[in-house]
């Protein structure tokens, strides 16, 4: 998620959709990478400090 969520257009209706697509009692998470991090072997846009 991290490298597509700021790329939805509608991200609140797309996080809606999403939890509708879940199995009871599913959830989701988003991990933040700490930028000081340099073991997370992502782009430094994604990581936030």
């Amino acid at each position: 998620m991290i490298d597509a969520y700021h790329e939805f257009s509608y991200p609140l209706e797309m996080m809606q959709h999403l939890v509708e697509a879940l199995k009871p009692g599913g959830r989701i998470v988003l991990v933040e990478y700490r930028a000081e991090d340099p073991n997370v072997l992502i782009k430094e846009l994604h990581k936030l400090a």
